[in-house]
């Protein structure tokens, strides 16, 4: 057997060596739901509405996996308007939630989401109203000139 043969053999081995051991990894699974979320409005102020929540995920979700609270002035706002809250560390388990920033006395819609491989999952959207900023007047504080 020739040097150049001797070579040529060892390479084509390694080779299929090599291609024999290469795993492929597996396309991210489709899944029918990556988990829910589920909020309770629990107090709104004149710029505030807390919300206790409650998240589950599904075990094969992965990293990608994103969750909070989506809300609007508009009654039919769409994932791309609404302004999102996130959950921090999107873990199963209770979470709360904050919303601020907001207007008195203005009503608000929102809904839960859960986020995965770019398809949101959206519960039944909800309303809250904020609370009026309420001013007391005393007969004394008003003076006629």
């Amino acid at each position: 057997m020739s040097t150049g043969f001797k070579i040529i053999s060892v390479l084509l081995a390694l080779a299929c060596i090599g291609a024999c051991n290469t795993k492929e990894e597996p396309a991210p699974k489709e899944l029918e739901s990556a988990g829910t979320l589920t909020a309770e409005l629990v107090s709104t102020s004149t710029t505030t509405a807390v919300f206790d929540c409650e998240l589950t995920v599904h075990p094969d979700a992965g990293k990608s996996l994103r969750a909070g609270i989506m809300y609007s002035t508009s009654r039919q706002f769409t994932t791309s308007s609404a302004t999102r809250v996130l959950i921090e560390n999107p873990v199963a388990g209770h979470h709360e939630l904050t919303i601020g920033g907001l207007s008195f006395a203005k009503t608000y819609y929102y809904s839960t989401y859960v986020y995965h491989l770019g398809k949101y999952e959206l519960s039944e959207v909800k309303s809250f109203t904020t609370e009026t900023i309420r001013v007391d007047i005393e007969p004394s504080d008003i003076q006629f000139n």
